[in-house]
């Protein structure tokens, strides 16, 4: 049963769960240091925020630390404060129909959390991908397709880390 948002819930479910064990572990060595420093109090107590933040279901992007915190945290990679796009894998033929089971629900969601979203078929795109460059250029026309799906991701994501390609 396809369910574009329960999965995107699931995703979401596991990459806090990833950043509260990194919280959590951290959190144990520090307690289980000899001596606390300066800086080590300055990590400890912007851990302990993080994981109250993570334990209210809100990502690390919005735990607001300040600059002195986040330096002492940067080191982790916290998943929950990377941007996220989402990408949605259609088939065929609601690629042709401009839409997707679970369309609405996604949209909603994407727009709460201000996380763009596209949609491409992959299946597609592994063909136009073993194609030609000519070859690619008239499939594409053929089946009405303005460009290939991977340039629209790649695009959106130059656009979401505010690069230029």
């Amino acid at each position: 049963n396809l369910n574009p948002l329960r999965d995107m819930e699931n995703i979401n479910a596991e990459l806090f769960l990833a950043d509260l064990q990194m919280v959590e572990t951290r959190l144990e060595r520090i307690a289980a240091g000899k001596k606390i420093k300066g800086e080590t109090l300055v990590e400890q107590r912007a851990l302990q925020q993080c994981q109250e933040v993570l334990n209210d279901e809100k990502p690390l992007s919005e735990a607001g630390l300040t600059d002195e915190e986040w330096q002492a945290v940067y080191s982790l990679g916290f998943l929950t404060t990377k941007p996220m796009i989402i990408v949605v894998n259609i088939d065929e033929e609601h690629l042709h129909e401009g839409g997707f089971d679970g369309e609405d629900g996604v949209a909603a969601y994407a727009k709460e959390k201000g996380i763009p979203v596209l949609a491409i078929c992959l299946e597609l795109e592994a063909e136009i991908a073993r194609l030609e460059p000519g070859e690619r250029d008239l499939f594409l026309e053929e089946m009405g397709i303005a460009e290939p799906g991977i340039e629209r991701v790649a695009r959106a994501i130059y656009k979401l880390l505010g690069l230029i390609s």
